[in-house]
């Protein structure tokens, strides 16, 4: 279907579809006086009467109010604090004299009914590739950001090509939704060989219910957590602070993850043979010396079972991460921001360590 996408409309005469109008930030009707109002015009024409400020639309050969028989006047309303608030029902509508736009309750990809913009269109909710590796640990390459080096924390969708890989196929590295998709809700690791629309066309997939929603991009994100990498030093058992579930700051100890396993197809395994159940937005590890990982797909507890290679480029319990390090001595140091010991990729040891990862992130 053809399609127009412009930033603004200025029309002298009549604007028409035979389809349909959507805006980001509503319609603004044509504003006559009752004096001045236009005498002919094809019905179904609506402008604001400023004389009694009310919409009107022509039909029959006159200007009738909005609402039917030129008697049912639309309601008014000056700001945000003045719409209706109790007896609402989706479909109702009236006009902001203020902004001199139509709004209409209805109801948001949320399933929330609340006031919109007449015309509005809302993105929903969406899976979006976020970046992609091809096989094991350590694929350091300036597509992917170099996590780890002193680039890292200047990387753009520019500098790393992101801005032109957004769909499967288009190659290894940080795609376009690394540094352009906010509020993600699920993270999941796909093959590729399937639907953007649904992780579980993948040969392969896992997919991971976050514990809350991501506050930034997910670049935003491990910048704001490197942050505090480098202003505390949280380093050989020092991580007492960040024991509970988390996605915008750092997780560890046996409370600790970001995310929990919801569906899952195909097989692929940490390096010890096991489904890694569980997602972490930058994990540590406080059974050895706080090992640390980002962007972590593994298996168990962050307390128990990962000992001290929680780290390198074969991370126990490990399936797939995007950076590692040993906070051992000073984090200020040993952040993502700084230095590594593992960058992206698949743990070697794991018996798929030689295939194509996905991540992707769902704003749902």
């Amino acid at each position: 279907m053809p399609r127009l996408n412009v930033t603004n409309v200025t029309s002298s005469g009549t604007l028409q579809s035979i389809n349909t109008f959507s805006s980001t930030e509503g319609f603004r009707l044509p504003s006559y006086a009752t004096a001045q109002r236009p005498s002919s015009v094809p019905n179904g024409t609506m402008i604001w009467n400023t004389t009694d400020s009310k919409i009107q639309i022509w039909s029959g050969g006159q200007w009738n109010e909005l609402g039917g028989g030129g008697e049912a006047a639309t309601a008014t309303w000056a700001n945000a604090a003045g719409r209706p608030s109790s007896n609402l029902a989706v479909g109702q509508f009236g006009y902001n004299i203020e902004t001199q736009q139509l709004e209409v309750y209805n109801v948001n990809d949320a399933g929330t009914p609340e006031w919109q913009l007449l015309g509005t269109a809302y993105a929903p909710a969406t899976w979006q590739i976020l970046m992609m590796t091809q096989g094991a640990k350590d694929r350091s390459t300036s597509s992917l950001g170099d996590p780890g080096s002193g680039t890292w924390r200047n990387i753009t969708a520019s500098s790393t090509g992101a801005s032109g890989r957004t769909a499967f196929g288009d190659g290894e590295g940080l795609y376009d939704g690394y540094f352009t998709m906010d509020g993600i809700t699920k993270v999941a690791l796909v093959s590729g060989n399937g639907d953007l629309t649904d992780p579980s066309t993948h040969s392969k997939y896992l997919v991971y219910d976050l514990v809350e929603t991501m506050n930034n991009t997910t670049h935003q994100v491990l910048l704001a957590i490197d942050d505090i990498c480098a202003s505390n030093n949280i380093h050989n058992t020092n991580a007492s602070g960040y024991t509970s579930p988390a996605v915008n700051t750092l997780t560890g100890n046996s409370g600790g993850y970001s995310g929990t396993l919801s569906a899952s197809g195909g097989t692929w395994q940490t390096n010890s043979s096991q489904q890694p159940d569980r997602f972490a937005v930058w994990g540590i590890n406080t059974e050895s010396d706080d090992d640390t990982q980002s962007l972590c797909a593994y298996y168990g507890s962050l307390g128990s079972g990962k000992m001290d290679s929680w780290r390198g480029s074969n991370p126990s319990q490990t399936f797939w991460s995007y950076w590692g390090h040993d906070f051992h001595s000073n984090s200020s140091s040993q952040r993502m921001g700084s230095s590594r010991q593992t960058g992206p990729g698949i743990a070697t040891s794991s018996p798929q360590s030689s295939e194509t990862v996905y991540l992707l992130g769902f704003n749902g």
